[in-house]
């Protein structure tokens, strides 16, 4: 049987307009027959006290059909943009069942109502025909209601995803950071959707294939990175989204790291450049944020009452503020809407639900230069995770252990290089994880987290002074100040020497699961 190469993506569109013919007149793209619109009217059903939102379930009525659906996801893989899971299906309120919930302890009532339209019309995309509906209306339940527009493309995957890239590029919409029905819910209640995912990529199974890690890591870290950008560019969160959202994109580029062998080369080409951009955007805002809120704090308290550092301090602040600007102006831009719809089609993309693949053999790992692209026919994606991540860790584990060796004669520079072996050791492990996890790997994964932070006191003077440096920086204007806080740092330094050495001996007396079964 021939795999099911379709695709559906929903979109986000600002709530103060809706796509004009103009924005959907694409010249590559022509229109197939006459544009068509209809009424539309969702209910959704709850108790008086919201428990099916508080299993994060929600109860759709339309057309008088009932679908039980999720507002997060859980343990399966749902892809950013992709329609909702369906749990249950009934034609009627009273014949359904919620299989696999507890039972309700109190009756269900429409709770929020959307009514508005839904206009559908088809472009033809490289002879494949891919049919696009706006729903534009209002979500309310008792006084005024709130603007809502999705758009919702379907067809063929290539087909879609051309599409969907050209009306991000022209127009005011987006990956939405959460489903229809989960943002209706939310905004009516006065209240943010909560985010779909959050930190590393959870579990999804025992024995996930190749192909679900891939679906499932790059759509959770897309999760992150698009909640995490949001709350980044309004800046009413401090400075924690910039740091989640950078450690979600290294998390993403390390996950594609480990995956270019097998993941296509007309899939990958378009996402890698846009995913360092964002790297490149986060970085000095994350870089700052550092300095200003953790690196100065204790050498303003070492030292009251000079004058000198609080003039650099403003400096610095200044400089953060050049950053955040460019960082909110990147996020608001057509290269962010680009990349959230890059991500999501490449999570959602049809090629993980391969044929299977006999005799599939694991790729060989490089810290450098990635593999040749494998062939499309022969791709293992679906020989088990495991069999494919094992070897990986093998040989990162050996390379870290051989540069831990000697460690307390390692100058600065080799000590930051092995931070950054830790690291890539520490996500490859989190993608392993994917499967539930292995004996000791938890432990170890933290034992990494920290020894990672460890290192990294022993980076912040060269973060410092390639900050101060910085064209546009204070070290200049300010050199007295300057040279007080590197040379605090450095002292400090020196004193964290001990921390990391302590830290890698209990990294070493553990065993992993993988130096077991080699």
């Amino acid at each position: 049987m021939a795999r099911d190469d379709s695709m559906e993506l929903e979109l986000a569109l600002d709530p103060s307009g809706a796509l004009s013919p103009r924005d959907l007149r694409f010249e590559p793209f022509p229109r197939s027959g006459r544009a068509r619109t209809r009424p539309v009217r969702l209910t959704w059903h709850d108790t008086p006290h919201h428990v099916l939102a508080a299993r994060g379930l929600a109860l759709e009525e339309r057309g008088g059909t009932f679908r039980l659906i999720l507002l997060c996801p859980r343990a399966e893989v749902w892809p950013p943009g992709a329609p909702e899971p369906c749990v249950e299906t009934a034609a009627r309120l009273d014949a359904m069942t919620f299989a696999g919930t507890e039972p309700l302890e109190a009756p269900l009532t429409p709770v929020r109502l959307f009514e508005g339209s839904e206009t559908t019309l088809t472009f033809l995309v490289d002879g494949e025909s891919v049919t696009v509906t706006q729903r534009q209306g209002t979500v309310r339940a008792v006084g005024p209601g709130y603007a809502q527009r999705r758009v919702t493309l379907a067809g063929p995957g290539h087909a879609v995803h051309r599409l969907a890239i050209a009306l991000a590029e022209r127009a005011p919409i987006a990956i939405p950071r959460a489903s229809f029905a989960a943002e209706a819910l939310a905004l009516t209640t006065g209240t943010a959707p909560a985010p779909r995912r959050a930190g590393a990529p959870s579990s999804i199974g025992e024995a996930p294939t190749v192909g679900e890690a891939i679906a499932h890591a790059v759509g959770h870290l897309t999760d992150v990175i698009l909640y995490q950008a949001s709350a980044a560019a309004s800046g009413s969160d401090g400075p924690e989204p910039v740091h989640q959202a950078r450690v979600a994109t290294r998390r993403l580029r390390s996950a594609l790291s480990l995956f270019q062998p097998v993941i296509p080369a007309s899939l990958l080409d378009g996402v890698l450049p846009k995913v360092k951009a964002l790297g490149a955007v986060l970085g000095p805002v994350r870089d700052w944020d550092v300095f200003v809120t953790e690196t100065l704090p204790p050498i303003l308290a070492a030292f009251p009452g000079e004058q000198r550092l609080d003039q650099l301090r403003g400096a610095a602040n200044r400089r953060r503020a050049v950053h955040q600007t460019a960082l909110r102006t990147w996020l608001g831009g057509p290269a962010f809407r680009v990349l959230g719809v890059e991500l999501a089609c490449l999570a959602a993309a049809p090629l993980w639900r391969p044929e299977p693949v006999a005799d599939a053999q694991p790729p060989r790992d490089g810290d450098a230069d990635p593999l040749p692209q494998a062939s499309p026919m022969s791709m293992p994606l679906a020989m088990p995770l495991a069999s494919y991540v094992e070897p990986v860790l093998h040989r990162r584990w050996k390379r870290l252990v051989a540069a831990g060796k000697d460690i307390e004669q390692h100058d600065a520079a080799t000590l930051h290089a092995m931070r950054l072996k830790i690291k890539r050791l520490r996500y490859v492990l989190e993608i392993a994880n994917l499967s539930g996890g292995h004996g000791d790997s938890r432990k170890l994964s933290k034992r990494l987290a920290k020894s990672q932070d460890q290192f990294g006191i022993l980076n912040d003077r060269a973060v410092a002074a390639g900050l101060l440096a910085e064209p546009g920086g204070p070290e200049a204007r300010h050199p007295f100040a300057s040279g007080l806080i590197l040379g605090f740092l450095t002292a400090h330094g020196q004193r964290g020497r001990r921390a990391v050495r302590d830290g890698w001996v209990k990294i070493r007396r553990l065993t992993p699961y993988w130096e077991q079964n080699n």
